[in-house]
């Protein structure tokens, strides 16, 4: 369905300044899904960032765990929103279908109409109704004891895979709306497919603050800068996973990889 309307030009569907409006509507639903979007690819890169190495107070750790949390509800609640907002003054799927069906010229008013809207299997169902319970009970509203046992809690949350999976929903659906052209749905600097010149930092500006991070890190700098205390710190702490994560920060920070055997 999304290729039949892509496929149209704008002007065919929604002429004059209807073309606009429906430019508009498109931009505001995509601009809270880039939102979303790329602030799931944040939450990746932090996710795979090792707050344990380091020895200092001013790890990053509280604001990246601050940062995350604050990504999680966002995504939710947008995404939550563009399915589940009954207000019929709110941007929805719901509502910018019954725009497009009554402001198209009439001969597409069916194939629009028939956008799909909802979910469509029980796997995508019980996903969203996670994202709803989360949304009303932990985010936008507080259920004592959804906030306060641990487990319940963690029930609650969803994990980083569901919610990869709740915004390709989001994208799925919002493809459903395109008339004439695609979109991106990442900020270019998050966009793995943009292609930069040959010898140019290409890094995001996540990963700059990362990498700055881990240069100060007091503990992958101590082979160089207390040599006396690292292998006995070493022996009492790293087992064979965190001596490769040590190794991959030092290579990623230019710092030379340590050849554990010697210790």
């Amino acid at each position: 369905m999304d290729s039949e309307l892509r496929e149209i030009p704008v002007a065919d569907i929604f002429p004059g300044n209807i073309g606009k409006k429906y430019e508009h509507l498109l931009n505001t639903l995509s601009d809270r899904l880039v939102r979303a979007s790329s602030s799931f690819l944040i939450c990746e890169k932090i996710n795979r960032f090792p707050t344990d190495m380091s020895l200092q107070r001013n790890t990053g750790e509280q604001f990246l765990s601050l940062f995350v949390d604050n990504a999680v509800y966002r995504i939710i609640t947008e995404i939550h929103g563009m399915f589940r907002d009954k207000n019929k003054k709110c941007l929805t799927f719901i509502s910018l279908r019954e725009w497009m069906t009554e402001n198209c010229c009439q001969m597409y008013s069916d194939l629009i109409d028939g956008i799909a809207i909802e979910p469509e299997d029980e796997v995508e169902q019980a996903l969203l109704h996670k994202a709803t319970l989360f949304r009303h009970q932990l985010a936008a509203h507080i259920n004592l004891r959804r906030a306060t046992i641990k487990k319940e809690r963690e029930k609650a949350i969803p994990t980083f895979e569901e919610l990869k999976r709740l915004i390709d929903l989001g994208q799925k659906h919002f493809r459903y709306f395109l008339v004439g052209h695609g979109r991106s749905f990442y900020y270019m600097q998050y966009d793995s497919s943009v292609a930069y010149p040959s010898g140019m930092d290409n890094r995001s500006d996540i990963e700059y603050i990362l990498d700055l991070l881990a240069k100060n890190s007091a503990l992958l700098n101590m082979p160089e800068e207390q040599p006396e205390f690292f292998p006995a710190f070493v022996r009492q702490n790293f087992d064979t996973e965190k001596k490769k994560t040590f190794n991959k920060w030092r290579k990623r920070i230019r710092l030379a990889e340590i050849d554990f055997e010697r210790y």
